[in-house]
């Protein structure tokens, strides 16, 4: 009597649907790996710009409330390319906020220009506006600003964060 051999092994129609089935599910991990990493790169890019912002208005508050006035004469207000000069207490120096290289930088009289952003980001618009006055002590300076992610040939559009700011202070040693 003979004895019949049966081989052990996967046809070739359930080898193609194994790698199918199999290509299928790597496709899908892969996708989903890949919004994972695509939104923590959006959050990272949002976070950077808000950061920031919150920065310069707490900053340039700072700075307008801890003045003893505006030199109108060479600030330039209600402008997109805004500039204030403002009096520093208790002395002839001054201090002045503007737009350079859509950067907002800081300049203090006879100093340099710092930055009050890091270079990931820019700014396209800086204005400010200017309400009451120093006799009446209601001196009050409102300022707004778009900040924005650096834009970068390597960098989708969809990673881009804009931030616009409307804040300001009023000046609490005018008239002193």
């Amino acid at each position: 009597m003979q004895k019949t051999k049966t081989l052990a092994g996967f046809t070739l129609f359930e080898t193609i649907l194994y790698i199918a089935l199999f290509s299928l599910m790597a496709v899908a991990v892969l996708q989903f790996a890949w919004n994972t990493l695509d939104l923590g790169t959006k959050g990272q890019s949002f976070r950077q710009v808000h950061s920031e912002a919150r920065f310069v208005s707490m900053r340039l508050n700072n700075l307008i409330r801890e003045s003893e006035g505006v030199n109108t004469v060479d600030s330039l207000l209600d402008d997109p390319a805004g500039k204030l000069v403002l009096e520093k207490l208790g002395s002839s120096d001054t201090v002045t906020i503007e737009l350079q290289n859509s950067r907002i930088t800081l300049t203090e009289t006879g100093g340099e220009s710092i930055p009050l952003q890091s270079l990931g980001t820019v700014t396209t618009e800086l204005r400010f506006t200017m309400e009451g006055n120093s006799t009446d002590q209601s001196e009050y300076v409102g300022y707004n600003f778009l900040l924005q992610s650096e834009g970068n040939e390597s960098k989708r559009n969809v990673y881009q964060a804009i931030a616009r700011i409307f804040s300001g202070a009023s000046i609490r040693n005018s008239g002193l």
